[in-house]
């Protein structure tokens, strides 16, 4: 299922074109469900779930007990070390599967993944996506890419060496703060178009049209 329709996908590549006109740099634009499935932090929930059910028998021991002796009959007989050491880790076991199973519900599991964690996420996501796709893939390494995750209600922007070296961070802080705020309001399409724009407006300043300069990434917006 596409995130965008083929009207925005035209829209925002047409953006793309409009922003390179003036500017020797090369603008890709990247959209995608989501940047990680964070089946780990699932996993790291089920397992403090399991420690919690551990800490709860140890301060209410005769509690969990009881369910014990019930489980085996209720005639409260002597049960073995053995044997409780087995329930408990039975318990703990029910307790993590069932836990990680309720947590395979995508959308809580995405309630439950730290701000920091999914900041990061996406991110590295981005940085791959650059590294694979755009960095160092033009004459002038004057690549810079747009990616927007729209799981994690996230963007970045990646640049080349050379645009590094020139535009200050602060610059594309005020563009993605836009584009966020933009995309807050629910239009998606709109906010990454003037993204595009102000994008373009600051690559034209320090890297002008020369005469050779073709182009060399794609205009069209990638969606993954």
């Amino acid at each position: 299922m596409n995130i965008l329709n083929a009207a925005a996908h035209e829209n925002i590549s047409a953006a793309v074109k409009r922003a390179e006109l003036n500017s020797n740099g090369e603008i890709v634009t990247i959209i995608a469900e989501q940047s990680d499935d964070y089946h780990d932090i699932a996993i790291l929930w089920s397992m403090a779930a399991s420690f919690l059910l551990l800490f709860a028998i140890a301060i209410m021991p005769d509690f969990y007990l009881s369910i014990f002796d019930w489980f085996l009959g209720g005639w409260g007989a002597q049960h073995s070390a053995a044997s409780y050491i087995t329930f408990i880790g039975l318990a703990m076991t029910l307790k993590f599967g069932g836990t990680y199973l309720f947590l395979l519900i995508k959308p809580l599991r995405f309630w439950l993944v730290p701000s920091w964690v999914k900041r990061k996420r996406v991110r590295a996501r981005a940085i791959r996506l650059f590294r694979v796709g755009t960095e160092s893939k033009t004459a002038g390494l004057t690549g810079v890419m747009l990616y927007l995750s729209t799981g994690e209600h996230r963007a970045e922007l990646v640049a080349d060496k050379a645009i590094n070296d020139k535009v200050d961070s602060d610059q594309w802080g005020d563009i993605m703060s836009h584009l966020t705020e933009e995309i807050a309001q629910g239009n998606v399409e709109q906010a990454m178009v003037h993204a595009i724009a102000s994008i373009g407006e600051i690559l034209s300043l320090y890297f002008p049209k020369s005469d050779k300069n073709p182009n060399e990434l794609p205009d069209r917006l990638i969606e993954l």
